[in-house]
This record gives C-alpha cells, structure tokens and sequence, in this order.
C-alpha cells in the first residue's frame, strides 16, 4: 500500500474502480477490488485489483499473449493512466493522470490461486502476512 498526501475518500475510489474494471473486464476471466477498497475503509491510497486475465492462444491452444496488457496498454494511450511504474508478469503498478499520487495496483492470479490471493490482497498487511507465514514461525500456512 502506497501513501499520499490524500487518500481518496471510499466513494470516489469506489467509483474509480467500477470504471477500471469496467475498462479491463472484457480482457479478464476474472477481476475484482481488493485492499482497502474492498475491506471498506472510509479512506483508500490505492487501488488494488486482482485479475485473471485472458489470452491469445497459439495453434496448439497454448497461451500466447495477455489480453489483459494490451487493455492496460489502451487505459496508458488513452491518458487514463501514466505508463507503468513497474510491469512483471504478475504485477503492475500504474499511477492515475486524474489523481496525481494515487496509483492502481494490479495483481496477476492463475484460476486455481484465486480464493487466497484475494485473501492476501485484501488484507489488512498483518493478517495477509500471517497468510503466507509457516506455521512453525506464528503463521497460518
């Protein structure tokens, strides 16, 4: 999680999600909010959304490229968002021109690690931790 000098409020962040991912679900299986818009926090310093993108496939029906970037590559060309801050394969950090400081992170899941991404992705930080902790070191795995 990110920190700016001012977080949007609830509603607005809300408002702004509903539009990313209405710009991103037609590249995505699967998309949704997490972090603190999703655990409803009166204030919110980024937008965090975790997707399941879909692919281009080659002839033998293996995944090529990710719809998913190209439809990010769209929001950067149309000024939605400035280009990408960081770009690995599994997450991508964008900060909105409309909202200076306020950034959209964006988490790459496989269908099959759906249930407990999101659970990481929710958070808050020290329950995501406790997560991905071994149990032998006070965690839940």
């Amino acid at each position: 999680m990110s920190t700016i000098a001012h977080p949007l409020d609830w509603h607005t962040a809300n408002g702004l999600a509903h539009d990313v991912i209405r710009a991103l679900a037609p590249s995505c299986r699967r998309i949704q909010a997490a972090g603190s818009l999703r655990r409803k926090r009166p204030s919110v310093n980024d937008l965090e959304l975790l997707c399941v993108p879909k692919y281009t496939l080659d002839l033998l029906g293996n995944p090529m490229e990710s719809l998913l970037d190209a439809a990010l590559a769209r929001c950067v060309q149309q000024k939605a968002l400035m280009p990408a801050l960081k770009a690995g394969p599994s997450y991508k950090r964008f900060e909105f021109w409309s909202y200076a400081g306020f950034y959209l992170d964006v988490f790459v899941s496989r269908p099959e690690a759906w249930p407990i991404q999101l659970a990481v992705r929710t958070g808050p930080a020290p329950f995501s931790k406790k997560l991905v902790t071994q149990r032998r070191f006070g965690g839940y795995l």
